[in-house]
């Protein structure tokens, strides 16, 4: 916006285009100025600090004082609409680094589980061998055990006709 259209907009001597382009500027959302004048949210902050700049030092003319006051309303919701904006980025900068950092962690935690799942399993076979193998001594024992009774049986039987023969 040039000065000539400053001035026109602070005498109120806008044309029609020249009023629909500054209804624009004072009343829509930021996107939608963004999208009507293809111009980026920096160009839009910066117009409204011209505008607002400008009609500052000619507060007291007469017909500025509705535009001055719509004009700061205006710079008002930019600047909300900024701090939000700002604060969003600033939200989505943290996620971004928690998710690098998932990222970079997570091999070596997915290593660490995998290791782990296989210490887990060798523990688990070695524990079924060392079973096994108590299951087997103990099998043993008890045929020992058995045999013995048998056989500690037969040698009293044994002694026990022995006995009677005496």
């Amino acid at each position: 916006m040039d000065s000539v259209f400053l001035m026109k907009v602070a005498q109120a001597e806008c044309s029609v285009k020249e009023q629909f382009q500054l209804g624009v500027f004072l009343k829509l959302p930021t996107d939608t100025v963004d999208k009507i004048t293809g111009g980026s949210e920096d160009n839009v902050v910066k117009t409204f600090k011209l505008l607002e700049t400008w009609l500052n030092s000619n507060k007291n003319a007469s017909n500025s004082t509705a535009l001055f006051d719509q004009l700061s309303g205006a710079c008002l919701e930019i600047k909300r609409a900024d701090l939000v904006n700002t604060v969003r980025s600033e939200q989505i900068r943290q996620l971004n680094q928690r998710l690098k950092k998932s990222r970079e962690i997570a091999p070596s935690c997915r290593r660490k589980c995998n290791d782990q799942i296989r210490l887990s399993k060798a523990e688990e076979r070695k524990t079924k061998e060392e079973l096994q193998k108590c299951s087997d001594e103990l099998k043993r024992l008890s045929d020992l055990v058995t045999g013995t009774q048998h056989g500690h049986v037969h040698v009293q039987q044994a002694v026990r006709g022995r006995s009677s023969h005496i």
